[in-house]
């Protein structure tokens, strides 16, 4: 069946037309394929999906679909299903992260240059790609304000990338990573300002509110502690 999908695909406009189709198929047999433990089965079902995905053009694998590619690049990584290599995975998760700036790709970037197996460690780097996701467009800073109905994975990936962080830079690193961050990332820096100087408001209306409310009740209860006669 897999084969017959790539023989259709041959041109490149034939295989973007089976992509709407098909795609989601190979998705779906990746994520049954792994949580059977066949891990095997689903790098092979990832690499047909790069493969279908990309259609002729002369580039590598990087240029197939994103969620294949990352699960590739995870296994790559993990040595899992297939045999690890690390330069590889971190070429790929680099790709992605260049057009996903706001997803797992990008956090696994940041482990990357935090682990510093296939580059060199740069845990500053990590902390500046961090930063971004951690303001980026599933964050709180977002125009959504951090609505999101699938983004608990991510959370718990940020969270725990950010707790290693925390154990294992200086408050120096750490320092120096944020000011890289404000100035490569201006808009998103300018976002957060507004959103603070948002919340900051808000707050303070609210104290204004329950300072009222507060008073008002204050009064009502003095008033009618003052209506009450005792009989004599």
């Amino acid at each position: 069946m897999i084969s017959a999908i790539i023989i259709v695909s041959a041109a490149r406009a034939d295989s973007m037309a089976a992509d709407r189709g098909t795609i989601a198929g190979f998705q779906t047999a990746i994520y049954q394929a792994d949580h059977s433990g066949d891990f095997a089965a689903a790098v092979h079902t990832a690499q047909e999906c790069i493969a279908i995905s990309k259609g002729t053009d002369p580039v590598d694998e990087q240029a197939g679909n994103p969620f294949c590619v990352h699960y590739l690049s995870d296994a790559l990584r993990d040595g899992r299903g297939i045999p690890r290599d690390e330069a590889r995975a971190f070429a790929l998760a680099k790709y992605l992260a260049a057009s996903d700036a706001d997803g797992d790709a990008a956090l696994d970037l940041a482990q990357g240059y935090l682990d510093g197996k296939a580059t060199p460690r740069d845990p500053v780097e990590a902390a500046v790609i961090l930063w971004r996701v951690e303001h980026g467009l599933w964050s709180f800073y977002s125009r959504f304000w951090g609505l999101c109905d699938d983004c608990t994975a991510l959370w718990a990936h940020m969270k725990a990338l950010d707790a290693r962080i925390a154990r294992e830079m200086s408050p120096e690193q750490r320092h120096k990573a944020i000011s890289i961050a404000l100035n490569r990332f201006p808009a998103i820096a300018a976002r957060v300002k507004q959103r603070d100087g948002q919340v900051t408001a808000l707050l303070g209306l609210g104290l204004l509110v329950a300072a009222s409310l507060a008073g008002g009740l204050i009064r009502w209860w003095m008033r009618s502690r003052s209506s009450v006669h005792l009989p004599t």
